[in-house]
């Protein structure tokens, strides 16, 4: 191999080493990974401990990923979950089930949020569900039943005024009022914190 042959394959495989870092900077640790596994075995020493030391960065974050998916299945609180799936996300972005996970994770995180009553911890989680999987099913049946949810909650405040209304004027309550809130406390029947409202 003469010296313009050898610089240039040195040259490839700088290249392919920078590339490596930046997939690293990027989070995209299996592509990383496999990159530097085929530089760690350069002829330019040099480029064998960039690529050993960056070999060994990924794998210090997989196993970090590892460690917090382990984590975030053991979890039993809903949001506690839903925010280490999130650390994993964040670790590793770009890995196959990682978005899956935490879709799911914020859908149980949501969907505790309105059994709580939380309506904005809920209205959070759903929309990032849908930031993260356009489209996702349980993301957005999360949505209309928030939305539902918040519909009969202005609709138990209306008839609420309208009552208070007429028995500030001494006027009987009406009954299609009472009516009214009795079908929304039957729409309520699995959110008991909101059935606490009526």
């Amino acid at each position: 191999m003469d010296n313009l042959e050898a610089e240039h394959e040195y040259q490839d495989a700088k290249r392919l080493l920078d590339e490596a870092e930046q997939l690293l900077v990027e989070r995209q640790l299996d592509q990383a990974a496999a990159r530097f596994q085929a530089l760690a075995k350069s002829p330019w020493p040099e480029l064998r401990e960039r690529a050993e030391k960056g070999l060994h960065a990924v794998q210090e974050e997989i196993q970090s990923f590892e460690d917090t998916t382990r984590e975030a299945r053991n979890q039993s609180d809903p949001r506690a979950a839903a925010e280490t799936w999130r650390r994993a996300h964040t670790i590793w972005p770009s890995e196959r089930n990682i978005a899956g996970n935490l879709a799911k994770a914020l859908v149980r995180a949501g969907e505790a949020a309105l059994s709580a009553g939380d309506t904005a911890a809920a209205a959070t989680d759903f929309k990032q569900v849908l930031e993260i999987k356009p489209g996702d099913k349980p993301g957005l049946a999360g949505q209309k039943k928030l939305a539902e949810l918040e519909a009969i909650s202005a609709s138990i405040a209306q008839a609420r005024a309208e009552l208070g209304q007429r028995q500030a004027l001494d006027i009987a309550a009406d009954d299609r009022l009472r009516a009214q809130l009795a079908e929304q406390l039957r729409a309520t029947a699995a959110y008991p914190t909101w059935q606490q409202e009526i």
